[in-house]
């Protein structure tokens, strides 16, 4: 498949290889990856294989659970279930939005996976698939023409989004270890225009062929992007709870 400039192939080809490159410095099993079932988390999950531990944050009925279970039963993987409570989420809002106190509702529905992980998982590092949205286009926003290109999302991610994560998991000891952010990757992909990665059904076109080319079965990689604060059921507490959160 091709696009404008850009060879599909070898474009998620040269993903997948700087990806591999880093895999020697993991430790077997000494991290921990956020497994939601989509695209991003997958294709780390399927090429770091067993050197980190999967798991998966949910609260009642998740499609992130039930995709996650879905992979770790084809690639034969235990996955690590976290259901998170009511008061576990409302808990984390109020505790991001005192490290963030310019956190939206939005903002905070996002990192409260992250929060919680910090918190109830024992590895020391956590890996997630951060930054994968902003420098293959996976926004909805990115479709429709809200922004032609991702220099705003990547300096919000770069200037906010990192710095309150960093805090986030420094108040527990964690590192983050967010492989999309390598400065090859977004040095490579995300100057690449935003037409050329996607198509008249997908964004993040190189990520879902480099997941095809791992082997991931079809149902993962041509799965539509849900973000995590829906695809776990967050957002339907934060939404019962609004009233509460201090915005």
């Amino acid at each position: 498949m091709k696009l404008a400039s850009v060879e599909i192939r070898s474009a998620a080809e040269m993903l997948i290889n700087i990806l591999e490159g880093k895999a020697s410095a993991l430790q077997e099993m000494g991290t921990a990856i956020m497994l939601s079932g989509g695209v991003d988390s997958s294709l780390l999950f399927s090429i770091y294989g067993r050197k980190v531990v999967p798991f998966t944050l949910f609260h009642g009925k998740s499609a992130d659970l039930e995709e996650a279970r879905f992979l770790c039963s084809y690639l034969d993987r235990d996955l690590v279930e976290i259901e998170i409570t009511k008061d576990e989420i409302m808990e984390a809002a109020a505790a991001i939005k005192h490290i963030d106190p310019s956190a939206s509702i939005i903002e905070i529905s996002f990192e409260i996976p992250f929060y919680v992980a910090c918190n109830r998982i024992p590895q020391e590092r956590i890996m997630t698939g951060q930054g994968a949205d902003e420098i293959f286009y996976g926004y909805g926003k990115f479709r429709d023409g809200r922004e032609d290109s991702n220099r705003i999302s990547l300096e919000t991610l770069r200037n906010k989004t990192l710095p309150r994560e960093i805090m986030i998991s420094s108040a527990f000891g964690k590192v983050p270890l967010m492989p999309y952010m390598d400065e090859e990757i977004i040095r490579e992909f995300s100057s690449i225009p935003r037409v050329e990665h996607m198509n008249q059904e997908y964004n993040k076109i190189i990520v879902r062929k480099a997941c095809e080319i791992m082997g991931i079965p079809e149902r993962i990689y041509n799965r539509p992007k849900k973000a995590a604060q829906y695809g776990s059921g967050i957002m339907k507490v934060l939404r019962e709870f609004r009233g509460e959160i201090n915005t």
